[in-house]
């Protein structure tokens, strides 16, 4: 019986043509192979399972290709996560003094390089800047800012960025078809996007996915055995929630929480699933969706329900939900008030043209009823109003047009009364004011403290005189007022001595004190305090 061999190992890239998603790097390292222009230190960054180890592996073989012998020899591999101390550097220095024997260069790459210790860092410097002809280092590392600077500074710098969607589907696909598995679209995509951009991730779970089914992938056992809340069900709760159907999509809700899910990963799903919709808005942004096909076309089918402004709305709202279900202690609660919102936010539209119609239809009906009983009316008063006598008859419509003429002048009346007690002097005078704020400063710093009363369309101003000396143009501040309301006039009234603010001096405080409490001069003895004014 053969080893089992997982898949990750297994299909472990040999050659940089097999490297998945890194072409920028890969071209670099062969070009810089092809030109003799190796440098003596790389440093490899990026994501776990994105090919960091296996890049470094097939670059140190390269670099003696030219030589038929075996060198696997001269490519030392050093986990710095578990040789970390000052002691195994020490080490390592001694073991790089030693020239290979049958190639050109010898390879030694430090993985995890950033768990070094800062003194190991500090005893590995000098060696590598200035190594032996024959040492050549290939650091890598997923945290390169726990790094140093000054390690930095001597090493070629080479990004690996996340693997995209597509092409660890395209992986999956030809791993599967070796393998003569049956897959659909939806489970691959399902795969990659739960790798996070990591295809020995990808690998890892389609390995799992396998052990249940070594035929065929089905969408229900990934679904299952991933703990996905899947496209179905966000495509289910938000046809409910546009429909106003409240309670069935609270049910199905509670249903996804009895299988273990949490009200995070609900809100976070459906803030991906809203963002997706938003994309559809546009043919380019159509791409971006990571999605099948069949998933793409329904997501299309909904977005035509749901406008752009709407689906704004619904992020927002969501984006708030998830930082209060995270500092909440009833968080199944606030899901399901979220679900209200959203509800609310979508049919809000539909709501308030339900009641505009039936406001319509209520005024057409209350209408129709006016208008037939004043036909009603009207056909009473005709029978009523049969007299045989002219005179009579002329009499009547004098004394209607007289009855008339009053209830005019009575209206007019009114008229003058309501208008008059709209004008509200405070918002005028608050209006007056901001208008000549910026104009005229020197008039608005005295006008600003003064309390203005209307009579009969006349605001009226007290001030004293040496207020009244220094107001200018009355005309300009008339014009002011009348921008506001062409009726109103202002009026300036010069204050009686009497009305007039007399300024108090300290001493005259002190003295109507001390009248008021003779006890005060008894304080200052005790305090042994003197009044100065």
């Amino acid at each position: 019986m053969d080893q089992y061999i997982i898949s990750a190992r297994k299909y472990r890239p040999t050659s940089f043509d097999k490297v998945v998603g890194q072409d920028h790097i890969t071209s670099t390292l062969e070009n810089a192979i092809k030109n003799n222009r190796i440098s003596h230190a790389y440093l490899f960054s990026g994501p776990r399972g994105v090919g960091k180890t296996s890049c470094a592996r097939i670059f140190a073989k390269m670099i003696n290709s030219n030589h038929k012998n075996d060198n696997s020899f001269n490519v030392f591999e050093l986990d710095a996560a578990s040789n970390n101390t000052v002691e195994d550097i020490r080490n390592l220095i001694q073991k790089i003094r030693i020239p290979p024997q049958n190639c050109k260069y010898k390879t030694y790459i430090i993985d995890e390089v950033h768990m070094l210790t800062s003194s190991a860092f500090n005893a590995f410097l000098k060696t590598l800047e200035e190594p032996p002809k024959h040492a050549i280092f290939i650091l890598a590392t997923t945290e390169k800012n726990k790094i140093i600077p000054t390690i930095l500074s001597r090493c070629q710098i080479f990004d690996f960025k996340k693997i995209l969607v597509k092409d660890i589907i395209e992986s999956l696909k030809k791993l599967l078809e070796t393998k003569k598995i049956k897959y659909d679209d939806e489970s691959l995509m399902l795969i990659a996007k739960k790798s996070d951009g990591s295809l020995r991730d990808a690998y890892t779970i389609l390995d799992q996915i396998i052990n249940l089914n070594d035929t065929e992938i089905k969408y229900d056992q990934v679904v299952k055995s991933l703990s996905i809340i899947d496209f179905d069900f966000y495509n289910k709760i938000i046809n409910l929630i546009t429909q106003d159907n409240i309670s069935e999509s609270i049910i199905l809700l509670n249903d996804l929480f009895n299988q273990g899910f949490s009200s995070e990963d609900f809100i976070m799903g459906l803030l991906e699933y809203f963002r997706n919709l938003l994309m559809t808005k546009h043919e380019k942004t159509i791409e971006l969706i990571n999605y099948s096909e069949k998933n793409k076309t329904e997501l299309i089918e909904q977005s035509k329900i749901l406008d752009h402004e709407k689906t704004l709305t619904c992020i927002k709202i969501l984006n708030e939900f998830y930082f209060k279900i995270s500092k909440s202690l009833n968080k199944q609660f606030l899901a399901e008030l979220c679900l209200l919102e959203l509800s609310q936010s979508m049919n809000a539209k539909k709501k308030t043209e339900k009641s505009k119609i039936e406001k319509k239809e209520t005024i057409s009906i209350k209408t129709k009823t006016k208008t037939e009983k004043s036909k009603v009316e009207k056909k009473e008063k005709t029978n009523t109003i049969i007299t045989t006598n002219p005179e009579k008859e002329i009499n009547f419509a004098r004394h209607t047009l007289d009855i008339n003429a009053i209830l005019d002048n009575k209206k007019e009346k009114i008229e003058e009364e309501g208008s008059k007690k709209e004008i509200n002097i405070n918002v005028i005078w608050t209006d007056f004011l901001n208008n000549i704020k910026n104009t005229d400063n020197s008039n608005y710093q005295i006008l600003k403290d003064i309390d203005p009363k209307i009579e009969n369309y006349t605001i009226i101003i007290k001030i004293n005189k040496e207020q009244r000396d220094i107001i200018k143009e009355e005309a300009a501040i008339n014009k002011e007022i009348k921008k506001i309301n062409k009726k109103l006039n202002l009026k300036f009234l010069i204050k009686k001595e009497i009305e007039q603010t007399k300024i108090i001096t300290l001493e005259e405080k002190y003295n109507k004190l001390l009248k008021l409490n003779p006890n005060i001069k008894k304080l200052e003895k005790k305090l042994k305090i003197k009044f100065k004014p």
